[in-house]
């Protein structure tokens, strides 16, 4: 078994895996999958700045120009927001895949915990939730082993 999710869904992936209560054993193995997405989102997140400072303007000395708003809030001066934007787009459209290892058993105890999970999602959640549980795919040599 594999878990395959969006970068752009990591951060909501976590959040779904969170509310879920859960405990013993069942909840280790949600929190080892929750800790592997939580090292990708912190990778996600230096690897969107580091493209975000290669499509900014540069000072002088070849540093990314930061602007400011009026709340504080600090943003890069984008040369081009069309290229950024489609570099961005592919970039979160990649998808991490964890698999191998010791992550089979993990991976097949948060599925069903999902699958017996009496939360109850609506709206984007919901959304999540089926994203989240679609990305779970198990091998075909899995199925394999288990019809003998």
């Amino acid at each position: 078994m594999k878990f395959e999710v969006k970068n752009e869904l990591i951060a909501p992936a976590i959040n779904i895996l969170q509310k879920i209560k859960l405990k013993g054993l069942k909840s280790i193995h949600r929190s080892r999958l929750k800790d592997l997405l939580m090292t990708h989102l912190d990778r996600v997140g230096k690897e969107e700045k580091e493209l975000k400072e290669q499509y900014a303007k540069k000072d002088e000395n070849g540093e990314p120009i930061l602007n400011e708003t009026e709340d504080g809030q600090k943003f890069y001066d984008i040369e081009n927001r069309e290229d950024l934007g489609k570099a961005l787009d592919e970039f979160f459209n990649e998808k991490v895949v964890i698999d191998g290892g010791d992550s089979q058993v993990f991976l097949k105890s948060v599925k069903a915990s999902l699958e017996t999970s009496d939360v109850e999602w609506s709206g984007q959640e919901s959304d999540y939730f089926v994203q989240v549980y679609d990305g779970f795919i198990e091998d075909k040599n899995e199925n394999e082993s288990d019809d003998v």
